[in-house]
Parts: structure tokens; sequence; C-alpha cells
């Protein structure tokens, strides 16, 4: 039963990433509403990478990509790609973070996200031979920056009652 227990605390984290990844490509409202919501896996990603990367193998992460890309019906590899880079620029910034205050950790963010989300509207840009509207992607930009305090605030609660 121990590891029964063990295996479940261990896999937190690919569970919220793939569901989140599920959740995220559901249809909210009707045809004609906005539809931008926060790049809830990127906070996700970061946060796992950064105070427990042992949970987040890449290989999982790409996996994890692979199936948002089928999903959501973008390019198969474009989110892939986006959340292995991800994984990796904030693994090697990630002694920059531990030990920090909440606001600096959310300034880290805040940088890490806007580039993912520059690299994933160049990247549709390039794929697709159109540039798109610019303010589309600033207005997730700014929604996922405003979700990060609530997310956050979720994860640790889950890290300390289901993982640690």
């Amino acid at each position: 039963m121990q590891i029964i227990l063990y295996a479940g605390r261990q896999t937190v984290p690919v569970v919220t990433m793939l569901l989140l990844a599920l959740i995220g490509s559901m249809p909210l409202g009707s045809f004609h509403t906005f539809e931008i919501f926060p790049m809830s896996n990127i906070i996700i990603i970061f946060y796992w990478t950064v105070y427990r990367p042992d949970l987040v193998p890449p290989l999982v992460l790409f996996l994890i990509g692979l199936i948002d890309d089928l999903v959501m019906g973008t390019p198969l590899g474009l989110m892939a790609s986006v959340f292995v880079l991800l994984y990796g620029v904030t693994l090697t910034q990630r002694q920059f973070f531990i030990g920090k205050s909440f606001y600096f950790t959310w300034l880290g963010f805040s940088i890490i996200s806007a580039g993912c989300i520059c690299l994933i509207w160049v990247l549709v840009a390039l794929v697709s031979g159109r540039l798109g509207i610019v303010i589309t992607p600033f207005i997730k930009y700014i929604i996922t920056l405003l979700s990060f305090p609530s997310a956050a605030w979720l994860l640790v609660r889950i890290q300390r009652y289901l993982v640690d």
C-alpha cells in the first residue's frame, strides 16, 4: 500500500499537467466569445521545474506537449518543443528562484513566460505563413501572468499535501 501511495504522489505533477492540457482545450462559452485563457501548462511546468524537477521528466513533458498539440490543433511538436525548452531554461535558472521571495519568482516567471509565448507566436506564424494578430499573444501573456499567483498558491498546497 505504501508503494502505491508513493507512486501516486510522484505522479501528481504529471497528472496536473495532463489534466490542464485536456481542460484547456475544452470550448467554453458560445462560438462568439473571446477565447483567450491563461497558459496554465506554462505555469505548472515552471512551478514543478523550480520546486520538484525530479518529478518532471523532459520526455513526459514532450509527450504532454504532443497531446496538447493534438487536442488544440497546433502544429505537431510545437508545444512539445516549447515545453521541453521551458523546462531546460527554468532548470538552468532554478538556483535563482530557490529560497527567494514570491515576487522574485513571479518576476522570473514573467520573463520566461514572455519568451515562451513569443516563441509560440513566432513558430505559429512561420508554420502558417502569416503573422496573425499581435494583441492576442499579448493578452494571453497578461492573463497567464495574472493567473500565476493563484495557480502558485494552489500548487503549493498540492505539493504540501500530496507530494511531500
